[in-house]
């Protein structure tokens, strides 16, 4: 399945609200599109041009479907890329994580919680002293090792 623009503006949106993207990478974005075509729609002209506060209502505006969760799933392909390159920590994924769930983001299994809401029990129980550093990085790499077949989603510019 090839992400749409709908696709990479909710992902844009996502990743604004969650800090993993900044406006110049969203307005990267934008030009790409722009040099892309001869004649561009007006909307990566807009967005080129948005500061933080006006992006998200521009971002809606993108015409198009979404495919689905794919959107949150692109998200979670860079939370993993960036997991593994070391540039996020445990407790940004927690946050991460536990977003996604208070907002109803993530799949949910046929028992017990989802992966975000179960990671911020287990981190309490970092907190508290209960879970070693080590158990903690092998569990997020256990949770977000499905997001790795998303990566290649995630373009250069995020």
């Amino acid at each position: 399945m090839t992400p749409t623009d709908k696709d990479f503006g909710e992902f844009a949106t996502l990743g604004l609200q969650l800090r993993l993207l900044t406006p110049a990478n969203v307005q990267s974005w934008a030009d790409g599109i722009i040099a892309a075509h001869n004649e561009p729609p007006a909307w990566p002209i807009d967005l080129s041009m948005a500061q933080l506060n006006e992006m998200t209502r521009l971002l809606n505006t993108i015409p198009g479907q979404l495919s689905g969760d794919l959107p949150v799933r692109m998200l979670l392909g860079l939370v993993h890329r960036k997991w593994k390159n070391g540039s996020i920590s445990i407790q940004q994924v927690r946050g991460i994580g536990f977003q996604l769930h208070l907002d109803r983001r993530l799949a949910q299994p046929e028992v017990g919680g989802d992966w975000g809401v179960v990671l911020e029990c287990l981190c309490e129980e970092f907190d508290g002293g209960y879970r070693t550093e080590a158990e903690m990085r092998e569990l997020v790499d256990e949770y977000l090792a499905p997001y790795a077949a998303y990566e290649h989603y995630v373009l250069d510019w995020a």
